[in-house]
Order: structure tokens, then C-alpha cells, then sequence
């Protein structure tokens, strides 16, 4: 593997809010954890943004859980 490539397995998306804040996208790879906020996202973004991580077989940790 060259260095600087990051292989899709080894990388995480979180989607959270922690407690008196806004939500947020945090990813997660071997040797880093990245914070985008993203408040500004409406509830039919969020779940077009998941389908998107998930047809790319990429792990997605839904914690705000949008039905």
C-alpha cells in the first residue's frame, strides 16, 4: 500500500450531537479523527448523505438516528 492511502475498510463516519452542541460528521481513519460540523443539513440530506457512505461500504454510525 503507498503511504497516504487509506483504504475505504479502515475508515468510519460518526453522526452525533453531543450534549449542548450542534450535530456533527466526524471521520474516523487509522491515524486520524476529523470534525465537520454540520448543523445546517436537512434531515433528507443526512439520509441521502448516509445512503452514500453505505453503497460505498463504508461504515456509518447513525447516533441521531434520522427516520
Amino acid at each position: 500500500i503507498e503511504r497516504g492511502l487509506i483504504l475505504m475498510s479502515e475508515v468510519e463516519v460518526v453522526i452525533d450531537m453531543p450534549s449542548r452542541s450542534s450535530i456533527r460528521l466526524r471521520v474516523i481513519t487509522c491515524d486520524s479523527n476529523k470534525v465537520y460540523q454540520a448543523s445546517s443539513l436537512k434531515q433528507n440530506t443526512w439520509k441521502e448523505l448516509i445512503k452514500y457512505f453505505e453503497k460505498r461500504n463504508i461504515k456509518v454510525q447513525n447516533k441521531i438516528n434520522f427516520d
